[in-house]
């Protein structure tokens, strides 16, 4: 029994024994060792030391998940132990230096001025910004490289035995990870300065995890993408999580944006540098904090770059942003990066949701060579994928990877096994119906969609409440033949609605037809009514939002559509559009077609309805223009570059029933403008039109007007407008919106731990009607129709000499999604009530929900 009992305690001695933790703490900045750091179990009194290498050996204790490292100078870093190991070798775990914390609290609590006179910092940095130009490749004539670019998106911060096992440590954070999403690329960048031109070719991308489960997953990578773009510090704004940051080396801002401070003098790859730290003036200003390493030597170039956020930035949704890069100098003389890397920890719902991503990229071969082959920069796509980029085998990618993947990583498919286990089946159609509107139909893969779920139930004067149902085939069923339609019911006037549509796309889609670029025809016949308004409605004409009214909508029409289009979108962005039409248009509500002619003698002359057919030739250009692809439509994730639209369209009497000759040329500017000393940007767009015949005035233009209670950022509306209050058969219209992102807010002191954003926003209209199409002016034409009336009242008017005019002031990051604005009408407050309860109003309150970084 001794025996036994001794062997028994030699078994859980050697267990004991085995479980145990192997670490190494290094500097995150420099990746030395850091030797006597103390590493103890929270709430404990067992630890242990590094040794001079940085490397200690801890017990894994089955009551205790978390243990602390603390080191003179270090932000104290807690790191998660997974539990149900016997065992963890080989973890990095990388500590950050405490100076930037320590700078923000001596420059508040001791209220030292800080100068930029005589300050050796600033004298460095001036130096810095005016050799960087030594340092920017894109002052070469040439230059290629190859990149390697590896993108984790991982469950953060994770808790509980059942996640755990499947988790790894973050060496950056030191908290429990669960990678659900990678996205690996191999690509070659070759550039040209006159003219300027950059091209990528990618040779080699697999992605694999949890976009696989979403049948609109390419939605998630782009978008994480665009958000977690390239940080070019070169650049004099570096654009990322959708917001433009000042470089800290920008030539034109960034003395008088941040503070420099010298830290010390220290060894980066046996290379003596100056560590410099950094913060912004107003630390919730867009801005990083951070250390730039610079060459102690005449050239003074930055070495190694690491950028943070601070922590009471604007930014929204970020607990903790990391970008770290190394520059090396090749054997030519040229310093160029060598190493890019960030991390990004998320979180939503006050913390309830938390993730991470990891963007890995690695740069290597390069030449400044001259580029003479000239298919190098003869495509005019900025990026061109390799027809075998996505068959690369799995000994391709361990040949080509700078680092390995992790065991996690490797194995994404317990990721997502562990996904789809918590979520179970009720709680996966939820996530789907949430983020895609949509509900699938079909198993895996998707062949038929539900959509959108916001339409099922809308009203309006004219259907009361209306009931729908759309369906669209997938790139499943078919690549290149799409089938559209939808079928609803309004319960007040008892009649059915349609709409079936076909799409044959030339080229092959993945899931949607939509996609870019989209080359195809497009068939379609519909049955509905329509307000005169509802064609610039920047989202579904019937969701539940728009049902919501400010003003009273009961002049509308009955619309038999038949419609052929023909679509064709270059690779860099030009689209060409041709379309043949014929309409049918049923007044109906109280909107009545009455000749005029008739009516000025006493003679009411009402016309059923009107047929028009005409064919719209349409071109689009939106250079660098990017998407994501939801189920619905295509949204823009970049505003960057300027769009510029121009369509005419020719109605011919007699063509198809068809009843009128008419011409209409419309055209569109747009335009983002980023401000400096984060400022924030403005957004102008500029549209115009002319009518160049005569024609009644369903033909004329009715001013683009949002006629709901939520604000539509991107449909480029009026507010105030009644339906179909003024009617022009030329006008110029334009609206700027200024985004201050928090500039006047985040200085307000009661207000600046609110992280609120203004806006403000201000809209133009001039209408002209000429004399040929004014009623008012010719009595006797019955060719014209009496403008429209409810009841025998006046509804519609001509507009004076003087503009139309709204201004707009909004508070947007309301609890970080809510927008609230306030609108005032500016000109043509005269106007009278309308009959039937439509009172003119100049003031207005709009809401929205919007989610920003």
């Amino acid at each position: 029994m001794k025996k036994l009992s001794v062997s028994f305690l030699l078994v859980l001695f050697a267990v004991a024994v085995k479980a145990q933790f192997y670490g190494q703490v290094i500097d995150a900045a420099n990746g030395e060792p850091i030797p006597f750091a103390a590493v103890k179990y929270i709430g404990t009194s067992e630890g242990r030391s590094t040794d001079i290498d940085g490397n200690f050996v801890l017990p894994i204790l089955n009551n205790y998940s978390k243990f602390e490292i603390t080191s003179l100078g270090y932000k104290p870093v807690t790191v998660t132990v997974p539990r149900g190991r016997q065992e963890i070798r080989g973890q990095i775990i990388k500590m950050y230096s405490d100076d930037i914390l320590l700078g923000e609290v001596v420059v508040k609590k001791s209220k030292i001025h800080y100068s930029r006179k005589n300050n050796p910092a600033v004298d460095l940095m001036r130096k810095v910004i005016a050799n960087k130009r030594l340092s920017d490749i894109k002052e070469k004539d040439f230059y290629h490289f190859d990149k390697y670019e590896k993108k984790t998106f991982s469950y953060n911060d994770i808790k509980g035995t059942k996640d755990t096992l499947l988790s790894e440590i973050c060496p950056e954070t030191g908290k429990l990870i669960l990678p659900i999403m990678v996205e690996e690329t191999s690509s070659e960048e070759n550039y040209r300065k006159n003219p300027k031109t950059v091209k990528t070719t990618i040779h080699a991308k697999r992605s694999d995890g949890f976009q696989s489960m979403l049948s609109s997953g390419d939605m998630i990578t782009s978008l994480i993408k665009d958000i977690f773009t390239d940080v070019d510090i070169y650049k004099d704004n570096v654009r990322l999580l959708q917001h433009p940051f000042i470089s800290p080396i920008s030539t034109s801002e960034a003395i008088g944006f941040y503070h420099y401070y010298i830290q010390d003098t220290i060894m980066v790859d046996n290379e003596r540098c100056i560590d410099v730290i950094f913060l912004p003036n107003n630390t919730q200003d867009f801005g990083f904090s951070g250390h730039l390493f610079i060459t102690d030597d005449k050239l003074n170039q930055v070495k190694r770059a690491v950028l943070n956020i601070p922590n009471n930035s604007g930014v929204n949704f970020v607990d903790n942003l990391m970008v770290i890069q190394d520059f090396m100098t090749l054997p030519t003389g040229e310093r160029v990066m060598k190493v890019d890397n960030m991390v990004v920890e998320l979180s939503g719902l006050y913390g309830a949701i938390k993730f991470q991503c990891q963007r890995y990229t690695s740069y290597s071969n390069y030449n400044f060579n001259p580029i003479t082959d000239k298919k190098a920069f003869k495509s005019p796509q900025t990026e061109r994928v390799m027809a075998d980029a996505e068959f690369k085998d799995s000994t391709y990618w361990a040949s080509i990877r700078p680092i390995q993947l992790t065991n996690s990583e490797s194995h994404l498919s317990n990721g997502v096994d562990k996904i789809n286990n918590d979520l179970g089946a009720f709680k996966k159609f939820l996530l789907t119906a949430v983020v895609e509107n949509s509900i699938e139909l079909t198993p895996k893969p998707n062949k038929i969609d539900f959509l959108p779920l916001n339409a099922i139930v809308s009203h309006n004067e004219i259907d009361g409440w209306r009931y729908q149902g759309s369906l669209q085939t997938t790139g499943n069923l078919s690549p290149h033949l799409f089938l559209r339609g939808y079928g609803a019911y309004g319960a007040k006037d008892s009649k059915w609605k349609y709409k079936a549509e076909v799409e044959y796309s030339f080229n092959k889609k993945k899931y949607m037809a939509h996609e870019f670029p989209r080359r195809s025809i497009i068939a379609s016949y519909m049955y509905d009514d329509m307000s005169p308004v509802d064609k610039y409605s920047g989202t579904t004409k019937d969701n539940m939002y728009s049902s919501f009214k400010t003003s009273k909508v009961d002049q509308m029409m009955y619309v038999n559509d038949l419609k052929l289009k023909y679509q064709y979108e270059t690779n860099n962005n030009i689209t060409w559009s041709a379309a043949l039409d014929h309409s049918k248009l049923t007044p109906t509500g109280k909107l009545v077609y009455l000749r005029n002619g008739d009516y000025n003698n006493g003679i009411e002359t009402i016309i059923p309805h009107i047929r028009t057919s005409d064919v719209k030739v349409g071109f689009r250009y939106a250079p660098r223009e990017t998407f994501i692809n939801s189920k619905q439509q295509r949204l823009p994730i970049n505003k960057d570059a300027p769009i510029f639209t121009l369509e005419h369209t020719i109605g011919i009497d007699g063509f198809m029933d068809g009843q009128y000759n008419y011409n209409i040329t419309e055209a569109t500017i747009f335009k983002k403008f980023w401000l400096p000393g984060a400022c924030g940007s403005i957004e102008a767009y500029l549209k115009g039109g002319h009518q160049w015949n005569k024609v009644p005035f369903p033909m004329l233009f009715t001013p683009q007007s949002n006629l709901s209670y939520f604000v539509q950022f991107d449909s480029w509306s009026f507010n105030m407008l009644r339906n179909m209050e003024f009617l022009n058969d030329s006008y110029a219209s334009l609206f700027i919106n200024w985004s201050f992102d928090g500039k006047l807010l985040n200085r307000v002191p009661l207000l600046k731990k609110m992280k609120l954003r203004e806006y403000i926003g201000f809209k133009m209209l001039y209408g002209h009607l000429s004399d040929r199409n004014n009623p008012f002016k010719q009595t006797g034409d019955n060719d014209l129709f009496v403008f429209p009336t409810r009841d025998r009242h006046q509804t519609s008017f001509v507009m004076g000499n003087k503009p139309y005019m709204e201004l707009s002031v909004g508070i947007s990051n309301i609890f970080k999604v809510i927008t609230v604005q306030y609108v005032r009408r500016l000109s043509y407050n005269d106007m009278p009530d309308i009959y039937g309860g439509d009172k003119l109003k100049k003031n207005g309150i709009r809401f929205a929900v919007d989610f920003k970084f």
